[in-house]
């Protein structure tokens, strides 16, 4: 067993190390360093229901969302005030909040959030700030992401994972207990929002070969016009999420099919894959097992996974595709295609839509959990993907 002189240096040293990562503020979710969120929270401090001026306000924070590795002295956290309309949005200067902030890590990830404050929180459970009053700085109307200047500092620095030094796991989420005791209440002008991380966005975008004259006759007389798929501005994780094609005949069947990636082969030849001859359209392509011809038609996804469907009187429909739960996914795109069935459009009585790519954006591994009228509540609302931005110091 190691000496207590070898490990005191063991201590000094680790102590040294996480230091020497504090001399730059860092935002906490990492992915927002210098970017507005895409919420506006007016939790804890925005309180306007009468005798909720009292909260208590946990956030989580998987380690993934976090801009540092191994031990890490902090001695304050800043929060930052929401600015969702740049050169417009403004909040008056609010006096006095009274606080207790609690921090600690914890094994509890944030997709098992519990509802019970306690039950997330980790054997290292420090109170940090035992009899805080906080001054809520004025926010003026300006552009851009606002600094984080509402600073909570501790009482005596704290050090997120000191694992070398025990035998617990390594900390996978961090914690930040925040109980509000005493607030104005309201009518007192104190509509105070935070920045907050909430929905997010991400615009999905069409790939591979148009379709050209590859298209639908939906009125069964002559040609018609290209399928169309598009798809929602927001793919998270844990949830689901809907294409939608237009275009297609009348109460006929489709199906989506789907892919991680939008490289590779489809019957041994790289994609996109022609369903016709590029040099003679109405004939198939040389060695290709079909027996006919879809002019201008292209498989622009190798086919993983389909879902099948059946369209509407109007030629619509949609598909809703489940998406893996897990921060791992979180940037993943699905790659996606419509294959629609028309007996009169070609030989091959089928018609094929552009790809559309759709990443996922979220959630962050964060959650919120909150009770107002309370500091001490033992128990409240969970949410995932909901949480404070802030800084470290």
């Amino acid at each position: 067993m190691p000496s207590k002189s070898s490990r005191l240096l063991v201590l000094v040293s680790v102590l040294q190390l996480a230091a020497g990562g504090t001399a730059q503020n860092i935002t906490v979710p990492a992915r927002l360093q210098g970017l507005e969120g895409t919420g506006s929270q007016s939790l804890p401090f925005g309180i306007t229901q009468t005798g909720a001026n009292a909260v208590r306000y946990m956030c989580l924070y998987d380690a993934e969302e976090l801009p540092w590795t191994g031990p890490r002295v902090i001695s304050a956290i800043a929060l930052r005030a929401d600015n969702d309309v740049p050169n417009t949005t403004s909040f008056p200067q609010i006096n006095y909040v009274s606080y207790i902030l609690t921090l600690s890590t914890s094994t509890v990830r944030v997709a098992n959030v519990s509802a019970n404050f306690d039950a997330n929180h980790g054997i290292d459970r420090t109170v940090v700030v035992q009899n805080g009053s906080l001054v809520l700085p004025a926010q003026p109307a300006q552009a851009g992401v606002r600094p984080a200047n509402i600073v909570l500092p501790f009482d005596a620095p704290w050090v997120y994972g000191m694992n070398p030094l025990r035998t617990a796991p390594a900390p996978t989420t961090l914690v930040i207990d925040l109980q509000i005791w005493s607030q104005p209440g309201p009518g007192s002008g104190n509509a105070y929002r935070l920045d907050n991380f909430a929905s997010c966005s991400s615009q999905p975008t069409l790939f591979g070969s148009p379709p050209g004259n590859c298209t639908a006759n939906r009125n069964g007389g002559g040609a018609g016009n290209a399928v169309t798929i598009s798809g929602g501005s927001t793919m998270l994780a844990g949830g689901t999420y809907v294409y939608t094609l237009a275009g297609m005949p009348p109460s006929t069947t489709f199906s989506l099919v789907l892919d991680l990636s939008n490289q590779g082969t489809f019957l041994g030849q790289p994609l996109p894959y022609p369903l016709f001859d590029p040099a003679n359209p109405q004939q198939p392509l040389p060695g290709s097992p079909f027996p006919f011809a879809a002019p201008d038609c292209w498989v622009n996804v190798a086919p993983v996974h389909a879902v099948p469907g059946t369209s509407s009187a109007s030629g619509t429909g949609n598909t809703t595709v489940a998406v893996p739960l897990g921060h791992q996914f979180v940037g993943v795109s699905m790659f996606a295609q419509a294959v629609v069935l028309d007996p009169t459009a070609n030989q091959m009585r089928l018609v094929t839509t552009q790809g559309l790519r759709s990443t996922v954006c979220g959630p962050l591994g964060v959650a919120r959990v909150h009770f107002l009228g309370n500091h001490l509540a033992t128990s409240g609302s969970a949410v995932i993907g909901q949480g404070a931005v802030f800084e470290v110091q």
